[in-house]
């Protein structure tokens, strides 16, 4: 086997198989279509496309016709995204970020774009210190029927100061 690095040229997403120019003694050639290495393929799946031109390390047989990309490698083009050692990060292209701090503990998204979180069970989300929503507009959808706003046990009456006497039975603050 031999290991030889390239840059990638081709890439069949549909297949996940890449061809990548790989540079040798004599100069460069072309690799026929090889598979990518990845995390899990079998019943747990990852996936990862690698982009044209992105450094890639290749292992192939002696006659250079079979093997697999091994990874991705960092070059003086293509720098970490971070210099710590004890952070975790995935950056995409269009500038999402999600980044884990193991001497900090904090987890970390910034995502460009819409975030959906769906779940077939129960979903909680527990704090021991604040917990802040913000944004444009906050929608609460707790079930069937008109709601006009969150109404609790503890929600004063804007016209008459008082606790309603018939907050929401589908939200539930606790003090």
């Amino acid at each position: 086997m031999k290991l030889c690095f390239g840059t990638v040229k081709e890439f069949d997403a549909k297949k996940k198989r890449l061809r990548v120019e790989i540079t040798l003694d004599g100069g460069t050639i072309m690799s026929p279509w090889l598979f990518a290495a990845v995390e899990k393929s079998k019943g747990d799946k990852t996936e990862s496309p690698f982009d044209l031109d992105e450094h890639v390390a290749c292992l192939l047989n002696e006659t250079l016709d079979e093997g697999i990309v091994m990874a991705a490698y960092y070059s003086d083009d293509d720098s970490p995204g971070s210099t710590s050692a004890n952070k975790y990060r995935k950056e995409f292209k269009d500038g999402t970020v999600v980044e884990y701090d193991r001497e900090t503990h904090e987890l970390k998204a910034d995502v460009k774009g819409k975030v959906e979180i769906k779940a077939t069970g129960t979903v909680n989300i527990e704090a021991t210190g604040k917990t802040t929503v913000k944004g444009t507009m906050i929608d609460i959808d707790g079930g069937t029927g008109a709601q006009f706003g969150c109404l609790h046990a503890n929600s004063p009456c804007p016209f008459f100061g008082a606790v309603h006497l018939m907050p929401s039975n589908t939200v539930k603050v606790s003090p």
